[in-house]
């Protein structure tokens, strides 16, 4: 049987606007419909990709003081930056300024540490506009949360496994849906 080049299906995959049914069952169908959908995510939907982090700065549990400064709307979002060499992990960038503050500023004074960022409450989004409000929450373990600061760019970087971090969200948003 005579089968369509895979540019073709490529062009037809990247049309189709749910990413979930892709993800979750089209790639499923073969190796080629496998690697053909993961070539789509790579080149249109990852590009999509936000975490937000809660960042109130006191102990939920306590409400004691446990941060010494605010951060402008109580929350970072990360976006996408790129792949990385191997295209295996994801990696979004935090922005240099959140509200007319430095990124950099707040990390050196001590309101955005890493341990900040790694407990954070997350939401994340895959979309294209304004997706807030339309996330999910997400549980990721400390030590699953690969953030790193980039003094370059003066930013912190966060890289994940996006074939298990796309896997895990889109069944977190399937759990939802079905209660």
């Amino acid at each position: 049987a005579n089968s369509l080049p895979a540019e073709i299906w490529l062009e037809i995959l990247e049309l189709i606007g749910d990413a979930e049914e892709l993800w979750a069952n089209v790639r499923l169908v073969s190796r080629r419909h496998r690697a053909l959908v993961e070539r789509a995510f790579r080149s249109k939907v990852l590009p999509l990709t936000a975490i937000s982090l809660s960042l109130p700065r006191r102990d939920p549990s306590t409400n004691t003081l446990k941060y010494p400064g605010a951060v402008p709307l109580v929350e970072m979002t990360f976006t996408f930056s790129n792949l990385d060499a191997t295209m295996s992990n994801l990696v979004l960038a935090s922005p240099t300024n959140l509200r007319g503050t430095s990124v950099r500023e707040m990390k050196q004074t001590g309101v955005l540490p890493l341990q900040r960022l790694e407990e954070a409450p997350m939401w994340v989004w895959i979309g294209t506009g304004s997706s807030k409000g339309k996330g999910i929450t997400m549980n990721m373990p400390v030590g699953e949360r690969q953030i790193t600061w980039d003094d370059a760019e003066g930013v912190w970087k966060w890289e994940t496994d996006w074939k298990k971090f796309i896997t895990a969200y889109i069944a977190k948003k399937t759990r939802l849906r079905r209660v």
